[in-house]
């Protein structure tokens, strides 16, 4: 069971007949089984003259705005699907996972002179975000086909359960891919402002398989790269960095988010 609280900036349509409380939503969803431990962790630069970035509003994620839960049902929507809409219709991204998301809360260490640091290969959440890419039009008109028949064949539902999953995964191939965000066997820090939206990213990760550690705001990324290591998690969310070094391997994986998200139209 997962729960989901309500905020002035979060919309969750329900239908009238589930009883649920004002300030929370239960849902129930499938639990990822547990994958191994990463094998690459985020590479520690060396800080011997280390040359450092501060932390500003140009790294926040612009277009993330205005959410909205969309709850779905396994008897309409092939499968329990929660997804997240952002940005007004004309303009909108969603952000979906049929697994129950997963995040580990860090720890307080004792390495005060590292708290708010980032001392490791990072990406910011807008880099990660944009390599999603939008649903293709083909997609939709399919999807609205196959739902509007289901009331008379039922017979349907696994067709539109896999139509689903092909899309999901077809949007996220850049990311999963060799040298992306989310390939196998790779763990990353994703370094974020107070602006930037961390539940379509912990949504995509879900939906990607990813197990998220969200690191205490006193814990340096050395301590939370072993922990995340012991609790199988492969995204590290860093909140609150104030300042981050970079490296050959950052800039290239920046220079490539940049690609992809001039592909995508972000």
């Amino acid at each position: 069971m997962a729960v989901m609280p309500r905020t002035d900036g979060l919309d969750i349509p329900v239908i009238p007949i589930f009883p649920l409380c004002e300030a929370i939503t239960p849902l129930c969803m499938p639990i990822l089984p547990m994958s191994r431990s990463p094998l690459r962790l985020p590479h520690r630069h060396d800080l011997e003259d280390p040359v450092w970035h501060e932390m500003s509003s140009d790294h926040a994620t612009p277009y993330i705005q205005n959410m909205t839960v969309e709850l779905s049902r396994f008897e309409h929507d092939g499968f329990p699907l929660f997804s997240l809409w952002t940005g007004d219709k004309e303009k909108s991204r969603s952000f979906e996972t049929w697994w129950r998301p997963y995040v580990s809360i860090g720890q307080k260490c004792d390495h005060s002179d590292l708290y708010g640091q980032g001392i490791r290969c990072s990406m910011t959440c807008r880099d990660t975000l944009c390599q999603l890419k939008g649903p293709s039009p083909p997609f939709s008109e399919r999807l609205e086909v196959l739902r509007s028949r289901l009331d008379d064949e039922p017979r349907l539902q696994k067709d539109l359960a896999q139509l689903l999953l092909n899309e999901l995964d077809a949007r996220t191939g850049r990311l999963k891919e060799r040298g992306g965000p989310f390939e196998r066997n790779r763990a990353m820090m994703v370094r974020c402002n107070d602006e930037d939206p961390i539940l379509p990213l912990v949504l995509l990760g879900a939906s990607c398989g990813r197990r998220f550690y969200l690191l205490h705001h006193q814990e340096c990324w050395d301590c939370a790269c072993l922990r995340m290591q012991e609790d199988f998690c492969t995204v590290g969310i860093a909140l609150g960095t104030s300042r981050f070094t970079t490296c050959d391997a950052c800039l290239l994986d920046t220079e490539r988010a940049e690609h992809i998200a001039l592909e995508h139209g972000f």
